[in-house]
């Protein structure tokens, strides 16, 4: 999962994009609220991988910058987890907001 964070005077928001195998998800919303999240599927995990780059230029054209400070995950999916936005300030993250099927490490 990668992280993007937008902060303006009056805005301040962040924006989560995960691909896993054919599904694409996406987070967003207020830094310090969960946000609402959308899935979408692709007929195949290259379809979903130049969707998810496609996005991340859009963004990044926005004004949105990757957040620093991935950590490793250990969940066995070869995610790299990046932190939670601040509403769960050390929940680890793998595609999911449970910290029931993932556990990080530093």
């Amino acid at each position: 999962m990668r992280t993007f964070q937008f902060k303006h005077a009056k805005s301040s928001k962040f924006w989560n994009i995960d691909v896993r195998g054919h599904t694409l998800t996406v987070t967003f919303g207020k830094i310090g609220s969960a946000g609402r999240a959308s899935k979408k599927t692709f007929p195949t995990a290259e379809k979903a991988r130049a969707a998810a780059e496609k996005l991340i230029k859009e963004k990044t054209k926005k004004g949105y910058a990757e957040t620093p400070g991935a950590r490793r995950s250990t969940c066995g999916t070869g995610a790299s987890p990046t932190r939670a936005p601040a509403r769960w300030p050390t929940a680890p993250t793998c595609g999911t907001w449970s910290t029931s099927t993932c556990r990080a490490t530093r």
